[in-house]
């Protein structure tokens, strides 16, 4: 779907700058600059392999702008149509030709952001809680191990 493959072999990692609080709240990757305290810093995937094309859509399954964190659904020749005897299962992976993978995604200049699983977010007062972020967090504290949260 993604990966090294796709990227020029001289070029390192991307990683993208953006405001913490925007995206928590608003969804929205907005680009920070450089000397910005405790942005949150998101690596990229890259660019599709040949022949796959990505799309991030909101909760009603509508496609949304670049640099707007949603649910990341791909196509391509390598898709499953579906998994062996749970048809439950396959119907929420199948979105006609797209095929959803439970990742929290967005697109900025052709490139890959996955910013955590779509199960894994606690949403509290329309702000979005990545229970990742809080284990990190948790785990920079003095006495506690990290990886133990």
């Amino acid at each position: 779907m993604s990966g090294s493959r796709s990227r020029p072999p001289a070029r390192g990692p991307i990683i993208d700058r953006v405001d913490r609080d925007q995206l928590a709240r608003r969804g929205l990757a907005q680009p920070v600059p450089a000397n910005t305290p405790d942005p949150a810093m998101i690596v990229s995937c890259g660019a599709p392999l040949p022949g796959y094309r990505l799309r991030i859509i909101d909760e009603r399954g509508t496609e949304v702008g670049e640099r707007i964190e949603g649910n990341l659904q791909f196509a391509g020749p390598s898709a499953t149509s579906g998994y062996f005897r749970n048809v439950e299962a396959t119907e929420r992976l199948l979105c006609g030709m797209w095929r959803n993978t439970g990742d929290r995604a967005y697109l900025a200049a052709g490139e890959l952001y996955i910013t955590g699983r779509a199960k894994d977010i606690v949403i509290r007062r329309g702000r979005h809680i990545y229970p990742e972020e809080i284990e990190n967090a948790v785990g920079e504290l003095s006495g506690v191990r990290r990886g133990c949260v």
